[in-house]
């Protein structure tokens, strides 16, 4: 289960949570984009999503943050209020 939240604090024996960052696209000013940290290589899975549509980003990133289950939505100017 991976739980969507907007700030998280982890505890002594858990591991950092992921972070989803939601931008606007600085090509296309109105596209709103996503992107996970840490990048590279989780589980076999790639997770740098840079340019990737928010909504497919959310999807991808939900999807590996159920190995650590905990995913920090990181949209200070809120972006994208589906990401709550």
């Amino acid at each position: 289960m991976v739980q969507v939240v907007r700030s998280h604090v982890p505890g002594p024996n858990e591991p950092a949570p992921m972070r989803f960052n939601v931008y606007l696209s600085p090509r296309h000013g109105e596209q709103v984009l996503g992107y996970v940290e840490p990048y590279g290589v989780i589980h076999g899975k790639f997770a740098h999503l840079v340019g990737v549509p928010v909504i497919d980003a959310l999807a991808q990133a939900t999807e590996l943050a159920r190995r650590v289950g905990v995913l920090v939505i990181d949209d200070t100017d809120g972006l994208f209020p589906g990401g709550q």
